[in-house]
């Protein structure tokens, strides 16, 4: 499939909820893919058209400014509240649709590590190539345009698919990891940086489970899985199985038997 210039994200209707109503650029909130002589980089973050009204730019630079993470091109928090929070959950921030959908969360391991050894700019540039590794995947193979991708903090993002199988999403996790991890760094002292690992988690959402809830089960079933081992995907053993607060000890952690790491 070839990839097309410019991703539809989010839905190919205007958004609803509080804030400005508008049609997202990118797909799934991803950044436009990058020109063939120098896809390296993410160069161009914010989409436009070419032939837009003034009126429209004003538009879209100010939707830019209060939805879009400078770094990476991805939505940030604040859209997942305002855009995302009504159109798909209740007043009481529970999924209301009946589609089968999951949430799933990533975060670069040991992100502080690279930060903190090489600077903040080494830190960007992992964090922006690990979000278009991320992007290029989920337009190559289609996702449905429901599918939502945002910045939640730091170097974690988290993403929202439609997808009738588990499976078919850590298959698609576990690939983004691999290319991941296969990315190579050069920094401006002439090192070498490489093997950057991925941990990840997902979780089945359902009508009726909450918003907040189900971004605290991913977490940790990403915990788990980072503890089995570093560069893993987690996710419920049983994709039917649905986790109450009851399931967490005093910690906040998840009984390692329910959770499978791969």
């Amino acid at each position: 499939m070839s990839v097309p210039e410019i991703w539809v994200a989010a839905s190919s209707a205007a958004t609803a909820g509080p804030g400005p109503s508008f049609v997202a650029s990118g797909a799934a909130g991803c950044p436009l893919r990058e020109k063939e002589e120098n896809k390296d980089h993410v160069v161009e973050q914010y989409p436009r058209e070419q032939e837009s009204h003034e009126e429209g730019d004003e538009v879209s630079s100010e939707i830019d400014r209060l939805y879009r993470d400078p770094i990476t091109g991805l939505w940030n928090y604040q859209y997942l509240v305002d855009q995302i929070l009504p159109r798909y959950y209740d007043d009481e921030e529970k999924y209301r649709h009946g589609d089968v959908r999951f949430v799933f969360i990533c975060e670069i391991d040991d992100f502080v590590h690279y930060n903190t050894l090489w600077g903040h700019d080494v830190g960007d540039e992992i964090l922006a190539k690990v979000t278009h590794v991320l992007c290029e995947h989920f337009n190559a193979t289609g996702e449905n345009a429901d599918t939502v991708i945002a910045r939640y903090e730091r170097d974690m993002i988290v993403g929202y698919i439609q997808s009738e199988s588990l499976s078919a999403v850590v298959d698609s996790l576990v690939k983004i990891r691999k290319d991941i991890n296969a990315l190579i760094f050069n920094t401006s002292e002439g090192e070498e940086i490489a093997n950057i690992a991925l941990k990840a988690g997902v979780y089945q959402e359902r009508k009726g489970s909450h918003f907040l809830m189900n971004i605290k089960i991913v977490r940790a079933i990403m915990r788990l899985a980072n503890m089995s081992k570093t560069n893993m995907v987690g996710f419920t053993t049983d994709q039917h199985r649905i986790i109450y607060d009851k399931d967490f000890d005093s910690y906040g952690n998840l009984d390692g038997d329910i959770i499978t790491v791969v």
